[in-house]
């Protein structure tokens, strides 16, 4: 049980970190084609997409190697925003060149994230075993 809600927590974590990013990317890439304002309908978009996201993070923290980790996370969010843009019409479909500037924009963004991802877990993991050898100092 105890592992569950801690599963829970970290979904809710995650979830609220991409509901966050994704907001923030959707606002600039807004205001670059003149967008002042999103729709409440867009908001639940943006969050179920970031409820997909937070899912499909976990792919990151299973037992598989690492480069098949990598490529299925990258290849299956490509999938869920295509998708989602598919059916919500956000346009990055709508024409091969806008198409192939999406591809670009969301291989550098996903780069950028998985770069933090990765520094925030090491980070994590340094101390987390620091606190555990000072733990272990005092007994």
């Amino acid at each position: 049980m105890k592992k569950f809600i801690h599963g829970v927590a970290e979904f809710k974590f995650i979830t609220a970190l991409y509901f966050l990013a994704a907001m923030v990317l959707s606002m600039i890439g807004g205001y670059f084609n003149g967008i002042t304002e999103h729709t409440f309908i867009t908001i639940w978009q943006l969050l179920a997409l970031s409820v997909i996201f937070g899912a499909l993070h976990f792919i990151q923290l299973s037992k598989m190697a690492a480069p098949a980790r990598i490529a299925i996370h990258c290849i299956l969010s490509y999938i869920a925003l295509i998708v989602f843009s598919l059916l919500c019409g956000w346009g990055f479909t709508e024409g091969l060149g806008v198409f192939l500037r999406f591809t670009l924009i969301f291989v550098l963004i996903y780069v950028v994230v998985f770069a933090a991802f990765a520094v925030y877990y090491r980070n994590e993991k340094a101390y987390i075993g620091q606190k555990l050898e000072e733990c272990k100092d005092k007994s």
